[in-house]
């Protein structure tokens, strides 16, 4: 069996067409990138309110801590904001806008802009925790 058709633990990506590993390779996100999407899109409602605090740390230490911009080209071809929206049914306006919002900050060359985009992203976050 293929290890994109299985998953160990209980996340349901392997039935998703974009898988969050998908998203950070195109995307080219590095580790604590990679880990906020990996939050935001994972669909377990018991631990829903759990997975938003994490990505909310792992942006809180982005923005902390990042004294330059990661240098790369973005690439939103294969993989587009609203295609990540749809697969995942981030329909609300705070789950699609957190998703938007890091996809403006990752095509950002700017490091205050990034951070800025990154800060509307963490008040989504913070304004979707029960």
């Amino acid at each position: 069996m293929h290890h994109r058709n299985y998953n160990i633990g209980e996340s349901n990506y392997a039935k998703k067409n974009i898988q969050p590993w998908d998203i950070i390779r195109n995307w080219k996100l590095d580790f604590f990138e990679g880990n906020i999407i990996k939050y935001i899109v994972r669909v377990k409602p018991n631990t829903r309110t759990e997975d938003l605090k994490k990505a909310c740390h792992y942006i809180q230490e982005i923005i902390e801590n990042t004294i330059s911009v990661p240098n790369r080209t973005f690439n939103e071809a294969t993989y587009s904001a609203s295609d990540i929206i749809n697969e995942y049914n981030l329909h609300e306006k705070q789950e699609a806008e957190i998703i938007h919002y890091l996809r403006d900050a990752l095509k950002s060359n700017d490091l205050i802009e990034y951070k800025i985009y990154l800060r509307f992203a963490l008040a989504d976050l913070r304004g979707m925790i029960k």
